[in-house]
């Protein structure tokens, strides 16, 4: 526990001796205490006091910072400023994050050649975020000093190896250590090791001609590699291959270089015995893919692949003239391309690669990917070139068709790695966002820059889900949509996969994905859904029609029968006018079905807790104050990416099922929860659920309950358990139609007498008046018809109105209050001229199916149908026979006068 508060102490005590190098450095880096071998390592040709370990005088209180050269005081700070953000370790972390565990750092007025590998720890303390420091000299040095002998004997070659401090261009580079090869070469030069640069190992060094694409790779700190030809000896050469990539990098920058060099030794004569042995290699190649194939430069002289032309079915033999060969079997685009890869590598890259096409002897394409190595001499004269040659004609035609399927399909597949970040992105990924693979560079800050400003959260959230918490919302893969800008300025609508790539530690290291462009699949679901919604409003219309059409039924039929007898002055007038307002109201329930919402249907990030606590509100206005509301919104509830107005009406839709279940009186429950769905969600009479995450609204009543039978129809359309007037069976199908549609599904739970539960689940994501109608003119005295009608009504209002109205006429009327009533009583009041039915009503018998059931007793029945519903759209309002009469309600007394005409004739 002292240690704990006071770490000077514990170190002086216990890190004093140790071999390696300790320092405790307070808060603004200056040092409180250091160790013997620190202050060794930092001051190597001194003997200051500080070597006896209790950081007095020269050393307490100096910056950390100041042991180093300008360069290196750069990077310590970084170093310590990286510790002191990161903190110290959690010893509780299932996983820490990465951290910059240590930096080479040369102490000054060493000449940076004495590099030392520091490390650093932050301790908790009183004195509030401590700095250890730790440091040896540099490992790696020591491991290739212990290489040091002399070269390896013979005249076959050796491999030179150095490891160099950064200077200003690469042969200025400073040796800090070599292998023995190496220091043996640069003894023969003269030069010592540490201190001589590079370019001092004369015998190996870049030609001219290559150096400037080497300078350019050192420059921007990338690996870079070259061949190429130097004298070794009396009459002799050396084929040298050059490797240099950075070893070490720190605070922005390459500090440390290793350069290898292979030399292999041979003589003038040797090279041109050297093509036997590439036969040899061809040969032994030749049950693989590759061929290999060599051109020299100075005769002009081409040895083909032998697996190559036996593939393409020409005799190497009776080549002759090989620029007209080529000529002759190269695609003609391909050729030019070719010999440009070749031109810029012998004038100073060094190598090339290229794919072409190639014919064989029948004239079918092969594509051959072709790669090449230019040698030079001392001068950097290019001297042969020698390649290999793949058949990739296989790969090459997938790839094709691969590519032309995305392009039908509009999906375009993508890559992106971690470490070292990158993406890829094929070409209809970029024919998708409108770019250019020419001047555009994907990466995943791109690729969300060009999600719609709405939409961006969708991608972070994949983002985060897949690469961060490695939880896809969609079991293996994660999968969501949403809008993208083109380059253009266009907006697309676009569903996005991925699936996760795992490193050998099942850490997440990229993602391999999928974009496909389904605008037009989402403008067919938005006109989906709105005829949906349309055929639903129009059934809910058709309902509210038909009880509106018997409440004007009343009015119009007694103020035609007050017309009739209104002997006051100006009375008939007012009457007429009342029966003209009365009967527009009955044009508007006619046209009821024509008026919907027409607001383009657009899917936003939706916050479910806070839009039901709205609802919540509106719910409370609507239900019966017999009906309590208790509302239990979990904390934290994922957001959803679905329709606003959908989401409202499946929740009126459900609240009213209860309302009505209950019969005014219970409880509704509504309840938001998370749901992580680990496996496919599967049960027996119920719609499957994919894998994923789900945010899962539960609306619970007290009500009657359904049967098993009941249950396995409710999402059955048009199946109601509610009489023909309450309810169009349309409800639930509809809150299923729209879960589906947003990626989610529907579960109910019910038993009789037990209430019934609708869980709805949205996947989680981490938009000239017609002229006035004319007054209706009287009918004309005519001829009134007479005989027996059979009125079948089941709203008592309506049924006085008209037998009223019928008995003015003349006619005897006989009433029925239901299908099953006038079955019963029809033999008692027959014979029936005229059997006058609703379409509609309680019972077992329905209009249609009275009208044949009588039928079957007077087969000469005359029938004339009436309806509250629009004409086109009520349920069974098809006549049973052609000579059958639907009439609509409101009925004027001219529609009725002409219907009974029409079925038995005036006066009969």
């Amino acid at each position: 526990m002292g240690a704990r508060h006071e770490p000077s102490a514990f170190c002086s005590t216990v890190l004093d001796g140790a071999p390696f190098g300790f320092a405790l450095l307070d808060a603004q880096d200056a040092i409180r205490w250091c160790n013997g071998t620190f202050a060794r390592l930092m001051a190597p040709d001194a003997a200051p006091a500080a070597a006896a370990g209790r950081a007095p005088g020269a050393w307490a209180g100096t910056r950390a910072a100041d042991l180093f050269d300008a360069e290196g005081a750069e990077d310590f700070r970084a170093f310590a400023a990286a510790c002191r953000k990161e903190g110290p370790p959690d010893p509780h972390a299932e996983s820490p994050p990465p951290r910059q565990s240590s930096v080479i750092l040369c102490p000054a007025g060493t000449g940076g050649m004495r590099p030392l590998k520091i490390t650093g720890t932050i301790l908790r303390d009183a004195a509030g975020g401590s700095l250890l420091l730790s440091c040896r000299p540099w490992g790696l040095l020591s491991s290739l000093d212990g290489a040091t002998g002399p070269a390896p004997p013979g005249p076959q070659g050796c491999q030179l190896q150095m490891i160099l401090a950064a200077g200003p261009r690469l042969e200025d580079c400073r040796v800090l250590a070599a292998n023995g090869a190496a220091g043996q070469r640069l003894a023969e030069a003269g030069a010592t090791v540490p201190g001589c640069c590079s370019g001092e190992l004369g015998a190996a060094a870049l030609p001219e001609a290559l150096r400037a694409a080497a300078e350019a790779a050192f420059a921007e700190g990338r690996s870079h590699s070259a061949m190429y030809t130097t004298p070794a000896g009396p009459g002799g050469f050396a084929v040298v291959q050059r490797d240099f990539w950075p070893l070490n990098r720190q605070n922005g920058r390459v500090t440390h270089w290793m350069d290898c060099r292979r030399l292999t030794r041979s003589t003038t004569g040797q090279l041109e015995g050297d093509l036997p042995w590439l036969q040899m290699a061809a040969d032994a190649l030749r049950a693989t893919d590759v061929g290999i194939w060599h051109w020299d430069l100075q005769s002009g002289n081409v040895t083909f692949s032998p697996r190559l032309m036996a593939q393409l079915g020409y005799d190497i033999a009776a080549i002759d003239d090989a620029e007209a060969f080529l000529t002759r079997i190269y695609h003609p685009e391909d050729l030019p391309l070719l010999r440009q890869s070749i031109d810029e590598a012998v004038a100073g890259s060094g190598h090339f690669s290229q794919v072409v096409r190639l014919l064989d002897h029948r004239g079918r394409l092969h594509w051959i990917a072709v790669q090449g190595q230019v040698i030079t001499d001392e001068t950097g004269r290019a001297l042969r070139i020698f390649g290999t040659e793949a058949d990739v004609t296989e790969e090459t035609l997938m790839r094709d068709r691969l590519l032309r399927a995305e392009r039908i399909a509009r999906i375009g597949n993508w890559s992106l790695t971690v470490s070292p970040p990158g993406m890829y992105w094929s070409p209809e990924c970029y024919r998708i966002h409108g770019m250019s693979p020419e001047r555009f560079k994907p990466s995943a800050t791109q690729m969300t820059y060009l999600m719609h400003p709405e939409d961006r959260v969708l991608l972070q959230d994949a983002f985060r889900r897949t690469l961060r918490e490695n939880a896809p919302n969609s079991g293996d893969h994660d999968r969501f949509r949403g809008r993208i800008i083109r380059g253009d300025g266009e907006i697309r609508d676009c569903e996005f996969t991925a699936i996760i790539e795992h490193d050998g530690d099942g850490m997440p290291a990229g993602l391999t994905g999928t974009v496909q462009d389904i605008t037009e699949q989402t403008e067919v679901e938005k006109r989906l859904i709105q005829a949906q919604k349309m055929e639903v409003v129009g059934q809910m219309a058709g309902g509210i029609a038909h009880d509106f059409n018997n409440l004007l039924a009343v009015v119009v039929g007694n103020l035609e029968l007050l017309e009739e007898t209104c002997r006051i002055s100006g009375g008939s007038e007012m009457i007429r006018s009342a029966i003209e307002a009365a009967r527009k109201g009955a044009g508007l329930t006619r046209n009821l079905l024509s008026f919907a919402r027409k607001a383009t249907l657009e899917p936003a990030r939706l916050d479910l807790n806070a839009l039901l606590a709205e609802l919540d509100r509106m719910l409370a206005r609507v239900l019966p104050s017999a009906i309590e509301l208790d509302c239990r919104f979990a904390e934290g509830l994922w957001s959803v990416h679905a329709d606003r107005n959908s989401f409202e009406n499946a929740l009126l839709n459900l609240a009213i099922n209860a309302r009505d279940a209950m019969e005014g009186v219970g409880r509704l429950t509504i309840e938001t929860r998370n749901v992580q769905l680990e496996a496919p969600f599967l049960e027996d009479g119920q719609e499957d659920l994919a894998p994923g995450a789900y945010a899962v609204v539960a609306v619970t009543d007290t009500g009657i309950g359904m049967t098993a039978e009941q249950l396995g129809r409710v999402f059955t359309p048009f199946y109601s358990t509610k009489p023909p007037s309450e309810g169009s069976g349309l409800g639930l199908p509809m809150v299923q139609g729209f879960a589906r549609q947003s990626g989610g599904g529907v579960r109910v739970y019910s038993e009789p007498g037990r209430g019934t539960t609708v869980k709805l689940f949205l996947p989680a994501s981490d938009i000239q008046a017609s002229p006035p109608p004319r007054a209706e003119s009287a009918a004309p005295e005519e001829a009134m018809p007479t005989g027996r009608i059979l009125l079948v009504e089941d709203d008592p209002g309506v049924a006085r109105v008209l037998s009223l109205r019928l008995q003015r006429m003349g006619l005897e009327v006989v009433t029925a209050c239901s299908g099953d009533e006038a079955l019963d009583m029809f033999p008692a009041v027959a014979p029936v001229d005229v059997l006058l039915t609703d379409i509609v009503m309680p019972g077992a018998l329905q209009g249609p199916a009275l009208a044949r059931r009588l039928r079957q007793l007077d087969p000469g029945l005359r029938v004339i149908f009436m309806s509250g519903y629009p004409e086109h759209s009520a349920e069974g309002a098809a006549p049973a026979e052609d000579a059958d009469i639907s009439l609509m309600k409101p009925i004027s007394r001219r529609d009725l006068t002409r219907a009974l005409r029409r079925a038995i004739g005036p006066g009969a």
